[in-house]
């Protein structure tokens, strides 16, 4: 997916979408201690078959948490 950089707080904020699914990346530093917090959304098209639609936005999960953990 072509992703967008959106740079309106103290976080980074990747969007990405096509194929009737979107994401979005949120990683901003944590207020009270010393690290990084990141937040994942997913947001798939639901068809006819929600269990396929759920194991589709599953498989996508786990492709970008891969992602992000490689960094």
């Amino acid at each position: 997916y072509p992703a967008q950089l959106t740079d309106i707080t103290d976080a980074l904020i990747f969007t990405a979408g096509g194929d009737g699914a979107s994401i979005r990346l949120v990683v901003r530093p944590s207020g009270t201690e010393p690290k990084l917090k990141c937040y994942l959304e997913i947001r798939c098209a639901v068809d006819d078959d929600l269990s396929a639609s759920r194991r589709r936005a599953r498989a996508l999960r786990e492709r970008l948490v891969a992602a992000v953990q490689s960094w």
